[in-house]
Parts: structure tokens; C-alpha cells; sequence
């Protein structure tokens, strides 16, 4: 029997296509791991969101409810200061401010301010290169 003969052109013939599939085989897994974390990340964001988003509306109603049981006592009530506010908490590091002021005509109260303040500051502020608008030293 004669032996065949192994040539540089039967070595292309099997080893480039096995070396170019194993190739981007290892570019898929690549980028589908990649795809998985962006993606549980977004979640992640998201449901920081979600909780934060939760948070100011729970603040919000119960805002709501405290300006409604001040208009009620407005109408029984004659000696009630002429601007009010409070503050309602939001999470550990917010509050929402909300300010009212009496209206004379109406013997009502007026909704002068509402607004979220942020209790704590640590560092900057950075989300996708928008500064928290502090000017550089």
C-alpha cells in the first residue's frame, strides 16, 4: 500500500475552515455574553427605577391627602395661618416640599410650591457624560 503523502494544501483544505468556524463561534459566545449583561444590567436600572419612581408617587398621595385635610379644616377653621408648608419623606435621601398659600377670596389654599430636595450630595453626578453641572475648579 502506499502512504499518502500529507502536503501543505491538504492542511489548508481541513484546517483553515475548522480554524474559521471555531472563530466565530468564539465571536457569538462573545457577543451573546456580552448581550446577557447589558441586559441584566438594564433590569437592574430598571428596577431601581421602578422602586424610586414607586417612591415619589406613595410620597406624592400622601401629599395629596395632607393638602386635602387642610382645605377641609380651612372651611371650619378661621384662624389658619396664611401660608403653610410641609415636607413629605420620600426615601433616606428625599424629601417632597410642598407650599401653600391662602387664598383670600376663595378661603382656600393655593399650591405655591412642589418640589423634591435632595437631603445628601456625595460626589458627582455623572450619567452618560452630563455633569451634575458643578463648574470645574
Amino acid at each position: 500500500m502506499k502512504k499518502r503523502r500529507i502536503t501543505a494544501a491538504s492542511v489548508y483544505r481541513l484546517g483553515l475552515p475548522l480554524l474559521f468556524s471555531v472563530y466565530i463561534l468564539l465571536c457569538l459566545i462573545t457577543l451573546s455574553v456580552l448581550s446577557l449583561i447589558t441586559s441584566r444590567q438594564n433590569l437592574r436600572n430598571e428596577n431601581l427605577q421602578k422602586e424610586a419612581r414607586e417612591a415619589y408617587f406613595a410620597a406624592e398621595n400622601q401629599a395629596e391627602d395632607r393638602i386635602k385635610e387642610i382645605d377641609e379644616e380651612v372651611l371650619t377653621r378661621i384662624d389658619m395661618p396664611l401660608e403653610e408648608t410641609f415636607t413629605i419623606p420620600i426615601d433616606e435621601k428625599k424629601t417632597l416640599e410642598v407650599g401653600l398659600k391662602r387664598t383670600a377670596e376663595e378661603n382656600r389654599y393655593r399650591i405655591t410650591e412642589w418640589k423634591t430636595i435632595v437631603s445628601e450630595y456625595e460626589g458627582e453626578d455623572t450619567v452618560k457624560g452630563l455633569t451634575s453641572g458643578k463648574e470645574a475648579d
